[in-house]
């Protein structure tokens, strides 16, 4: 792993590890999210949330103010909200960086999934279980295909592939 992106993976952990969300966090969050949404939200590991709205801010910082990319920033991760284990999330990096064969077979969905694998495989799998839950709870269709495309873009719609792009990139960044 280069050295620049050794030092981005571990500034990673240390902020999941240590990140709160703040007042202004949660302000931001109920400003921009319908009941429902922000209960998806606040299922989300306190590490999970400020990074949301880290990303959130970014892009208003950079003048985005289409709500459904907004949502779709705050929402992003939620696929991970039902638990994975830091170091399930160190063990996923460096077996999709060094074992990738590995994790794709420990990531497999089929019936049955062994316990121990389920944190690994909703991490592998959390932009289409976030979609999901976040159509279940009344989420927009393109708030929806933002959160599927998040990782990959799979199947993203063209008409949001600039907005696909931006979260890409912030997340990316923060």
């Amino acid at each position: 792993m280069r050295q620049g992106r050794c030092f981005y993976r571990t500034q990673q952990v240390v902020r999941y590890v240590f990140d709160r969300p703040s007042a202004e966090d949660e302000a931001l969050a109920a400003t921009l999210l319908p009941p429902p949404l922000l209960a998806l939200f606040r299922r989300m590991s306190a590490g999970d949330q400020a990074h949301a709205a880290r990303v959130c801010r970014a892009l208003q910082q950079q003048g985005v103010d289409d709500w459904r990319l907004l949502q779709a920033a705050l929402l992003h991760d939620v696929g991970k909200a039902e638990g994975v284990p830091l170091v399930y999330r160190v063990a996923y990096v460096l077996l999709k960086r060094f074992a990738p064969h590995w994790l794709e077979r420990l990531t497999d969905r089929t019936p049955p999934v062994a316990r121990w694998r389920r944190p690994l495989v909703r991490l592998a799998h959390h932009p289409a279980i976030g979609a999901e839950m976040a159509a279940q709870a009344g989420a927009h269709a393109d708030v929806v295909a933002l959160i599927r495309a998040h990782q990959d873009g799979d199947a993203c719609p063209p008409h949001l592939r600039e907005h696909l792009a931006a979260l890409q990139a912030v997340d990316d960044a923060n």
